[in-house]
């Protein structure tokens, strides 16, 4: 198949690798150059301190609360960390080994010629969403690598069971490090599941799916719930489908403008798949990129720019690999000073990115506030801002605020910051609560009253809650939430094995008590009244 097709001279060989070799040094001081960490990642770290400290997978060590979406991201830099004990470092190092690694793949193995390496290397680099996403502390360097070794045996030769069972189970490690990219995957897999026509298919398929799947039945154990909690809190909203389709585009629009070359290399990757020799397969992966880029879409986009791009962008360039001209001289030079042009058009390449990156800069947030979340952050977490004083992120406002609040006298306590540095440094004696509900179980039911950055749906906290949280007795003034909070508790705080909290379980999540929630309209949209970026 397209990405074996191609038998090259010794000598030919040797000067394919030297340029990869030299590309690859070269993509990995850009790399490192860019490196930083997010605060939502932070989010992460707190629950992988407490899990290694031995107070369970949890963000507030006294609730049950699944408040990350990537739990294979999550064991694994829960078992760096047990290692080190330091997080920052770590996340980010583990991030720029992976992304080498795509790196590598893509240099080595997918590219075959001098000039397709050359313009790999390039889109790679003029991407701002990929660049960003390489760090960040997010699951998206995993993502990537799954994505990259699902292609090599998609794209590979054979029909052995053996090859079956790795397709399913890349895809299934994939959907274990995020559940949603489950839409990349599922054309391929169901074909090659339709072609194999046999229980022996569907018993390899199920196998390969088997880690996935343990997690699902863990977590409706543990937490409770199959999604976690993100899902409750930034998807059911009351926000009207069309004004989320329209912030959706909204996002698109966004990456078109601050970083053309992403957007530019998934449709590239897309007209190469449709006119290649090889289409039959190359379409049903343009089909998945295309379901996820819609789903993207229906959700309304994420107000980080670019971060659920980075992966159709590497679809993308992984199509325009598989197609025979895209290694030829004339074509692959001529690709690579597109991708370098609209690289350099972008707002912010990140060829240019230093140690300088984010400061000044103010308001990052564009006209729908989709917002460039590395130059928020750069400042305290970036790579080249390492000083021999004060620890990255410390000197951020919110991880002051975590550390006070680790040295007060409260336990309970209501925040506006951000949760990911306010509650890693306020430590696990803190019950945190923030009015966004990423992390809390009860907010993250209630309709919210209005948002501003998308994903960022503000709850009012309702009249007795924080008492709530203090005395372990429900004392809301409203007698729904009463209810509500009640059962949920059941589930969040109470044995794990009883029958009431398995029937509290099963009514929660088939929404037999939804009735007891306040009734609210749809949030209002303050975003026109924020300030405007400088």
């Amino acid at each position: 198949m397209p990405w074996r097709l191609f038998r090259i001279t010794d000598d030919a060989e040797r000067q394919c690798v030297f340029v990869a070799g030299c590309m690859l040094l070269f993509w990995g001081v850009i790399l490192l150059r860019n490196a930083w960490l997010s605060d939502d990642a932070y989010i992460t770290f707190r629950v992988v301190d407490n899990f290694v400290h031995g107070h369970g997978l949890r963000w507030n060590v006294d609730q049950r609360v699944q408040v990350f979406t990537h739990p294979l991201w999550f064991f694994l830099l829960s078992a760096l960390y047990f290692v080190t004990r330091e997080i920052h470092f770590t996340a980010m190092f583990l991030s720029c080994a992976l992304s080498l690694g795509v790196a590598a793949l893509l240099f080595f193995r997918a590219a075959k010629s001098p000039y397709s390496v050359a313009l790999t290397a390039a889109a790679l680099t003029a991407s701002k969403a990929f660049m960003d996403f390489s760090t960040s502390g997010l699951e998206n360097p995993l993502s990537h690598l799954l994505l990259v070794l699902f292609l090599i045996v998609y794209l590979g030769n054979g029909t052995s069971d053996r090859r079956f069972f790795a397709l399913f189970f890349i895809a299934g490690l994939a959907t274990l490090n995020r559940m949603d990219t489950l839409l990349l995957y599922l054309p391929a897999i169901a074909a090659a599941l339709v072609a194999k026509r046999s229980w022996k298919g569907i018993a390899l398929a199920g196998l390969a799916f088997a880690p996935f799947v343990a997690w699902e039945l863990f977590s409706i154990a543990y937490y409770g719930f199959p999604f976690p909690n993100t899902a409750y809190a930034k998807l059911i909203t009351g926000v009207p489908q069309e004004t989320l389709r329209l912030q959706g585009i909204c996002y698109l629009a966004n990456s078109l403008s601050m970083d053309p070359a992403t957007l530019t290399v998934i449709t590239l990757g897309g007209i190469a798949a449709c006119f290649s020799p090889h289409r039959s397969r190359l379409l049903l992966v343009l089909a998945g990129t295309l379901s996820y880029l819609l789903y993207i879409v229906w959700i309304g986009g994420d107000f980080m720019s670019g971060r659920f791009l980075s992966i159709p962008m590497l679809a993308g360039m992984c199509l325009l690999l598989a197609v025979p001209i895209v290694h030829m001289r004339s074509p692959a030079i001529t690709l690579t000073a597109i991708v370098m042009i609209l690289g350099f058009a972008g707002q912010f390449p990140p060829l240019l990115s230093d140690a300088r990156y984010g400061l000044g800069r103010g308001d990052t947030r564009d006209d729908k506030m989709v917002t460039d979340e590395r130059a928020n952050y750069y400042p305290y977490t970036g790579l080249l801002r390492v000083n021999r004083t004060v620890p990255l992120p410390m000197d951020h406002p919110w991880a002051q605020e975590g550390i006070a609040l680790r040295t007060g006298g409260e336990t309970v306590v209501a925040t506006s910051a951000g949760a990911g540095f306010a509650g890693f440094f306020a430590g696990p004696r803190i019950h945190l609560v923030e009015p966004f509900a990423i992390c809390d179980p009860l907010l993250a039911r209630i309709r919210p009253d209005r948002w501003g950055m998308h994903g960022h749906f503000y709850r009012e906290l309702p009249s007795g809650y924080l008492e709530s949280l203090r005395t372990g007795q429900d004392v809301f003034e409203d007698p729904g939430l009463n209810a509500f909070h009640a059962k949920l508790r059941v589930i969040t705080q109470g044995p794990l094995f009883t029958r009431d909290r398995l029937r509290a379980i099963v009514s929660m999540n088939f929404g037999r008590y939804d009735d007891l929630l306040p009734v609210k309209p749809p949030p209002k949209d303050i975003s026109p009244t924020l300030p405007r970026p400088r």
